[in-house]
């Protein structure tokens, strides 16, 4: 299954939806956000996408909590099953609890890819460019044995976007 992952987009509701469309041009089947919306546009493009999709606030969308039900939000630590595993997604990087096997925050701005002690962790980095520039999100693309991360990258302000690949045998 691929996942598209995406988080802290702010007020760039155009950098959001040039991520989302690539996600699903790399075959994404679902979205996951992390949070930080910041404008009722941005929730508006995650909802039509015509992906199912899983979210939960940031901290800097307490505004928006009136539209948890019409747009599926969730208040961090949210809990979920994909594929049979738990997924722990959070904005703030707050809630690694055990039991999970997939955590997905946002917040830091900054990408991270790690599996240790059959954990998955992944930030997606940030889609408004704000600290670095960088329009980043991830395809995580979950097999029998193996997770695949591709994570992508682009200026701000380009239309070309590169990307580097992790894979993590489990």
């Amino acid at each position: 299954m691929k996942i598209g992952i995406l988080s802290d987009p702010h007020k760039k509701a155009n950098l959001q939806k040039k991520a989302i469309k690539l996600l699903k041009k790399q075959g994404a089947k679902l979205l996951i956000h992390a949070g930080d919306f910041k404008i009722i546009e941005n929730l508006q493009s995650l909802d039509e996408s015509g992906l199912e999709y899983e979210a939960v606030l940031g901290n800097n969308d307490k505004h928006l909590e009136t539209f948890m039900d019409k747009y599926n939000l969730h208040k961090e630590p949210y809990n979920f099953k994909i594929k049979g595993l738990n997924i722990t997604l959070m904005h703030k990087p707050l809630f690694f609890e055990e039991g999970s096997d997939i955590y997905i925050f946002g917040h830091t701005h900054t990408f991270k890819s790690s599996y240790v002690n059959n954990e998955l962790i992944i930030n997606p980095g940030e889609i408004c460019g704000r600290d670095y520039y960088k329009c980043e999100c991830v395809l995580l693309d979950i097999k029998k044995h193996r997770y695949k991360i591709t994570y992508n990258y682009t200026d701000a302000d380009e239309t070309q976007w590169q990307s580097k690949e992790f894979v993590y045998e489990r």
